[in-house]
C-alpha cells in the first residue's frame, strides 16, 4: 500500500495568489524544495504513512534544530550542471533569513512514537486539547550536558533501552543479568516528558509554555527540569497527527488501523497455511508397514541397500502384502477455499486488490484492468487527500 500513497520524489509548489507574485512563488519553490530535502521530508513522511497503516494514526512534530547543537547542513547546490541561482532566488532566501550556509540553523521534522505522545483523556482533536506531552528517552549524559535542564542532586539512570522488556522483577532501578556475558548491566537513559500548553494572560496575547519533567524513581511529584516559553512560534501545536479513519469519541484507535482490522484473519491464514506446511513435511516422510512375521530392522536394511536384486526371505502367504507403502493422506477438500477467502478478505478489507499487488490475472482484459485500476485509485484518494493536507501543514 505504501508504494502508492507517496510519489518517489514529489514536488512541493507553491502557487501565487496574484500576477505579481509569480516571481515570489518561484523562488518559494526552490526554498520549499531546499528545506524538503534537508530535513529528509520524503523519508519522514514515508515513515509517518507506515505508522498510520500499522497503528492508525501517525504523530509528526516539527522543530528548530539549532547549530551549537551539533547539527549542521552542507549548502545548497543546484543539480545536473545548472546555474545555482539563475534568478537570485538563493539571495532573496538569504534575505529572509533562511539557513543556507554549513553553520546555519535548521527546522527539523520528525515522527514520534504514538507510545510516546500523550494527550488528556477523552481529546477527540489535537486542535482542542489543553496540553500535549511527549516522552523522550535520552542517555543519562546527554541530559546532563543540556545547560538549560537544572538537575537535581540525585539525577541519574533510571530506565532501561532494551529491543523488548525489561525481565520482570528487576525494577527501574534494578539490574539487568546479561545473558551472554553474564554481568549485570546498570540502566543508562532517563525519561523526561516534554509538556506544553497554552497560557491565557489577561490583557495580553496568548503564549505557549514548554515544561521539561523528571519523575524520580517512585516519586509522586516530578522535578522541573526546564520551565519557559515555547520558541517554536506557531499558532497551532508543533504536532500533527495523521491519520485516515477517525474514531468516535476519542482521537485514535490502534484497532481502526488497516493492519489492526485484518490481525485476526492474518493470524488464522498463518494457521492454515502452517498446517499444511506441517502436513507437506509429513508426507515427504514415507511410511511403510511391515508384516509381523518380519525383522524390521532387516527389512530397512533390505530396502536401503544398493545391492541389485537383494532378497527379502518372507513366507509364501504374506508374499503380496509383507511390505506396503502405507498411502498419502490428501489434505482436507476445502483447503484450498479457505485459503482463498481468508486472502480476498485481507485483501478487501486493507483494500489492496490485485492492480496494487501486480496480480492481474491472466486473460484479463483491458477493460477490466482499467475498472479494477479506478477502484483502487478511488480507495486511495481519501489516504493520498490526507497525505498532501498533512504536507502542506508541515
Amino acid at each position: 500500500i505504501l508504494p502508492a500513497l507517496l510519489a518517489h520524489d514529489p514536488a512541493l509548489r507553491a502557487l501565487p495568489r496574484t500576477p505579481e507574485q509569480a516571481r515570489m512563488a518561484r523562488g518559494a519553490d526552490r526554498t520549499l524544495g531546499y528545506l524538503w530535502e534537508r530535513v529528509e521530508g520524503l523519508e519522514v513522511e514515508q515513515r509517518a504513512a507506515l505508522h498510520d497503516l500499522l497503528f492508525g494514526h501517525a504523530v509528526t512534530k516539527v522543530g528548530w534544530s539549532f547549530s551549537e547543537q551539533g547539527r549542521s547542513v552542507e549548502p545548497f547546490r543546484a543539480k545536473d550542471g545548472q546555474d545555482e541561482d539563475p534568478d537570485g532566488d538563493l539571495d532573496r532566501m538569504t534575505e529572509a533569513g533562511i539557513p543556507l550556509g554549513p553553520d546555519a540553523d535548521l527546522p527539523f521534522f520528525r515522527v514520534v512514537n504514538p507510545w510516546d505522545f500523550v494527550v488528556p483523556p477523552g481529546t477527540t482533536s489535537l486542535a482542542d486539547a489543553p496540553w500535549v506531552a511527549e516522552r523522550i528517552v535520552l542517555h543519562h549524559q546527554e541530559a546532563r550536558s543540556i545547560d538549560w535542564f537544572d538537575l537535581p542532586s540525585d539525577f541519574g539512570p533510571d530506565t532501561f533501552l532494551t529491543p523488548g522488556p525489561s525481565p520482570e522483577g528487576t525494577g527501574p532501578l534494578g539490574r539487568v543479568l546479561d545473558l551472554v556475558g553474564g554481568s549485570a548491566l546498570e540502566p543508562e537513559h532517563v525519561v523526561i516528558y516534554e509538556f506544553r500548553r497554552w497560557i491565557y494572560p489577561e490583557g495580553a496575547a496568548p503564549y505557549r509554555e514548554v515544561v521539561h519533567l523528571w519523575w524520580r524513581n517512585g516519586g509522586a511529584l516530578p522535578w522541573v527540569l526546564a520551565h519557559d516559553r515555547d520558541e517554536v512560534a506557531l499558532r497551532d501545536w508543533p504536532y500533527d497527527v495523521l491519520q485516515t479513519v477517525t474514531p468516535v469519541g476519542g482521537l485514535y484507535a490502534s484497532r481502526m488501523s488497516s493492519m489492526g482490522s485484518v490481525r485476526d484473519i492474518a493470524r488464522r491464514l498463518n494457521e492454515e497455511w502452517g498446517l499444511i506446511i506441517d502436513h507437506h513435511r509429513r508426507s515427504q516422510r514415507r511410511k511403510l508397514a511391515v508384516s509381523s512375521s518380519l525383522d524390521s530392522d532387516a527389512v530397512k536394511t533390505w530396502l536401503e541397500s544398493d545391492q541389485d536384486y537383494e532378497v527379502l526371505p518372507v513366507d509364501q502367504e504374506d508374499a503380496a502384502t509383507a511390505v506396503y507403502v502405507v498411502p498419502e493422506a490428501p489434505p482436507p477438500s476445502d483447503t484450498a477455499l479457505v485459503l482463498e477467502g481468508l486472502n480476498r478478505l485481507m485483501f478487501e478489507i486493507t483494500g489492496m486488490d490485485a492492480v496494487q499487488r501486480g496480480a492481474i490475472p491472466e486473460g484479463a482484459t483491458a477493460t477490466a484492468v482499467n475498472t479494477a485500476s479506478s477502484i483502487t485509485q478511488s480507495k486511495l484518494s481519501t489516504r493520498i487527500r490526507r497525505l498532501e493536507r498533512h504536507i502542506a501543514k508541515v
